[in-house]
This record gives structure tokens, sequence and C-alpha cells, in this order.
């Protein structure tokens, strides 16, 4: 594993770090780390470290059968620490996936005009950030989530005037900008407000003196990530451990 590719993936778990302390509900091991909040659909996320033995992989389905609620279990294959195949004959099945990407940050984009972003700071905007993404990605982050993180994460309400038309979360780690939760209204889509957003963002990471903007692509948004600039790292499988 190369370093961008270590600050994706740290970047990434971060959050879902944060919103787990901040609820308590976040679970450290040696060989993989665990978060699960009750009636959430999101983080509810079980990750694997650097380091797993057989032990470690009957602690994971342990706590796994513990929580008895559905987890996604995101599968990097970096570390050569279990069989590609593992998930598989465990009976997990893939959810979704997604593609590590980064971006070297140089001159800001100018072709910005349009959509505002709004920074989350009050429970009233909080509320208004969770419907708008339940709407873009069809599940739910708790409003109490979003406002009870406000502080350490930053929630961007995105704007057409004063029309709301989608989501983007962004979280800075050392030099990076991770660029998360961009997401567009149904009715809203195929306006280039994706394009706009994603400039937006990385002028704001520039602002913040990061060097780096990284992301998880889904295959709807790498067509155009890839024609910003951004450069392709590595595959994530995300397992479901039951269905939900």
């Amino acid at each position: 594993m190369n370093t961008m590719e270590r600050k994706n993936i740290d970047n990434l778990v971060s959050i879902w770090e944060l919103v787990g302390n901040q609820f308590e509900a976040y679970k450290d091991s040696e060989e993989y780390a665990c978060v699960f909040i009750e009636n959430s659909n999101w983080p509810n996320r079980l990750w694997f470290k650097e380091r797993i033995t057989k032990t470690g992989i009957e602690n994971v389905e342990n706590q796994l059968k513990k929580v008895g609620a559905p987890m996604i279990l995101p599968f990097w294959d970096l570390y050569d620490i279990i069989p590609s195949d593992f998930f598989d004959k465990k009976g997990y099945t893939i959810a979704f996936e997604q593609i590590a990407m980064y971006y070297t940050l140089g001159n800001q984009f100018t072709d910005t005009i349009g959509v505002t972003l709004h920074k989350v700071q009050t429970e009233e905007e909080a509320s208004q950030w969770a419907i708008a993404f339940e709407s873009s990605f069809g599940y739910q982050i708790m409003t109490e989530i979003v406002y009870k993180t406000s502080d350490k994460i930053a929630y961007y309400v995105v704007k057409e005037n004063k029309r709301v038309v989608g989501t983007v979360l962004l979280h800075n780690t050392e030099d990076v900008m991770g660029i998360h939760s961009l997401g567009i209204l149904p009715e809203e889509r195929k306006k280039g407000y994706a394009d706009q957003i994603m400039k937006k963002s990385l002028n704001i990471a520039q602002d913040q003196g990061c060097k780096h903007a990284v992301l998880q692509a889904s295959s709807m948004g790498r067509s155009l990530y890839l024609r910003l600039g951004f450069k392709e790292q590595f595959l994530i499988k995300n397992y479901e451990s039951l269905k939900r």
C-alpha cells in the first residue's frame, strides 16, 4: 500500500470513527474496527485492519452475530490479509462497489457560477441535509447524526438560488480533503450540478491548504471524476452481512 492509498482509507474510516465515538458506538480491536448505531442505516460498518488471524476472523463473525443487524463490510484488497474469496465463502453478498480515487490540487476552478454550498450549522439545516441525502441516495442518515457531528464534519446543503438540489460532505485529514456523499436529487440530475459541486469542493480544499482530494467513486460518478483529473487507485467491495 502506498502513501496516497493509505491517506484515502484513513480519511474514509475517520468519518466512521468520529460518528461512532460521538454515539459511543465505536469498537476498536487489533485486527478490525466496527461502528454500529441502532435504528440507523449509517455508518454501520465493520472493516479489517492490516493484520488478521484465524482468531480475528472468528472474533469478527462473533461481533456480527452479536449485532444481529445488517452491516456493511468494506474490503480493499491491499493488505494480503485474507483471501479475496473469503466473503463469498461465508455467504456475504456484494451490496455495491466503489473505485478509490485521488486528485492533486493545483489551480482553482473559475467556472463555478451556479450552485452554492451552505454549511450545516443548525438542527434545521441538518434535517434539510438529511432529507436531501435520502432523496439522492435512497437510504437514510439520521438528522441527529448530522447535527451532532457537524462541528467535526462539514456537511453542505447544495442550492441553486434557494432551491435545494443536492448534498456533499467534506472531511479534512492532514493534507487531504475527502469528498463524500455528493448526491443530486433525482429531479435535478443531468443539469451539470455534480460538476459544479466538485469544482467548488476542490476550491474549498485548496483554500484550506490541502494538497490532495480523495473520494470513493460509484460507477455513476466515475466518468466525471476522471474528466476532472482524478486518478484511480483501488477497488472497494462493500459486502453486506445480512439482507436489509
